[in-house]
């Protein structure tokens, strides 16, 4: 189960729930939050940046 993750707007706290169902802030009541879309995995290893993809230049590809 993930961890949502909400900004009130208004007073600018973040607010934590395990449930999707946040429709105002804890701290100053507003309905004024939006869900912050952070992510829990690091990708790593090779192909994932722009660079480790690149093997062959331009002169080492096959002209037809």
């Amino acid at each position: 189960m993930g961890t949502y993750e909400y900004l009130c707007l208004d007073c600018k706290k973040r607010i934590e729930s395990k449930t999707n169902d946040v429709t105002f802030c804890e701290f100053c009541k507003s309905e004024n939050i939006k869900r912050i879309w952070n992510t829990n995995f690091i990708l790593t290893g090779t192909g994932f940046y722009k660079t480790d993809s690149r093997g062959k230049t331009n002169d080492d590809a096959v002209h037809m």
